[in-house]
């Protein structure tokens, strides 16, 4: 069916997600979502963020997960895993965030 995501993994918008229960370093987690054959979260409009986060807090205690968000080599600047955007537009972070 159009829009279906494999099992284990949960329909918004246009892509799947998955949460995965473990704990990880962000390299590690990135890690684990290319062996799935999928990459970390881009949580770049307010609409994904709700849906993600609701969706996170439907299956787990903490509201707290990795995003497809990294430094660019210069460490200067802040860019999607995924490369599709040079600037980043969303400004609705938590305190203190973006900080790894």
């Amino acid at each position: 069916a159009s829009g279906a995501c494999a099992a284990g993994w949960n329909h918004i918008g246009v892509r799947c997600y998955k949460y995965f229960e473990n704990r990880k370093p962000f390299t590690d987690a990135k890690e684990s979502c290319i062996s799935e054959g999928a990459m970390l979260a881009k949580v770049d409009t307010q609409e994904v963020n709700d849906a993600v986060s609701e969706f996170v807090r439907n299956i787990s205690v903490t509201s707290e997960f990795w995003i497809g968000l990294t430094r660019a080599n210069d460490q200067n600047e802040w860019r999607w895993i995924d490369d599709t955007s040079s600037s980043i537009v969303w400004s609705k972070w938590e305190v203190d965030e973006p900080n790894t």
